[in-house]
């Protein structure tokens, strides 16, 4: 192929996936958790969730938070009728998180975007499975994990056990927050704390003006397997499996 007829078609090629990004696009490619089958989006989430995550970290089973937006921008420009979120995820880092929520509300303005999950749907996951039109899991799947938490290792009393004392010089009361070497302040306690309620009481205004009445008893970082959650509301209908999902809402659509 001729060089002008290459840059001629890469360039067709950028504008097109410019066009689907809706200008937000850098020539990466479409992730690979994106796929159409029969008019529908479907969407992958699989593994930890985290935001600019590394190579390594999705060979571990990581999944980028960045690229589940990126399928919604695709799914909200593609011609289909639907778009399926496939959730297998304990859930993750809160970051990002919010803002990928959004996304999928917008998306339900233009077309239905549903949950399936037959394995787990906890914490982070569960914030984006509670923005979409309907959450469908199988009886023995689990659901929930509405709570924040954070975790800090002090190793201080194990350093000075082996005669390691450890001199930590900073400017700000709370730059040292978290260091390993040093056990937390009670002031330091506090400001975690006061982060956590915060994020724990924005889950919970979600899931109730997304879901309606659910009870705070329920949202205590607690799972529920899927026959339960239907009860207390953290999910819609159950179905055996996913061709029968996936046969229900071609014929609803």
């Amino acid at each position: 192929m001729p060089k002008l007829q290459s840059q001629s078609f890469l360039t067709r090629i950028h504008m097109l996936a410019k066009k689907m990004f809706n200008g937000d696009f850098s020539m990466s490619m479409v992730p690979s958790i994106y796929s159409e089958v029969n008019g529908m989006s479907i969407i992958h989430i699989d593994g930890i969730i985290g935001k600019k995550i590394s190579k390594t970290e999705k060979d571990s089973g990581y999944i980028d938070i960045d690229d589940i937006v990126k399928s919604l921008k695709i799914a909200a420009n593609a011609d289909t009728q639907c778009v399926i979120l496939c959730i297998n995820s304990p859930g993750g880092s809160s970051t990002g998180i919010q803002e990928a929520g959004d996304v999928i509300k917008k998306l339900t303005e233009i077309k239905p975007v549903v949950t399936f999950c037959d394995t787990i749907c906890a914490s982070a996951a569960y914030w984006l499975a509670s923005c979409t039109n309907g959450i469908f899991v199988t009886p023995s799947s689990e659901v929930g994990s509405i709570g924040v938490y954070a975790k800090v290792l002090d190793m201080s009393e194990n350093l000075a056990m082996q005669g390691i004392n450890i001199q930590i010089f900073s400017a700000g009361s709370m730059k040292t927050m978290g260091q390993g070497d040093k056990p937390l302040t009670e002031e330091e306690c506090k400001f975690i704390q006061d982060d956590i309620d915060e994020q724990w009481m924005k889950f919970k205004t979600l899931v109730i003006e997304n879901r309606g009445l659910v009870e705070e008893s329920t949202m205590q970082g607690q799972l529920f397997s899927g026959e339960k959650a239907i009860d207390i509301n953290l999910a819609d209908e159950i179905v055996s499996d996913f061709d029968t999902f996936l046969s229900q809402v071609t014929t609803e659509m």
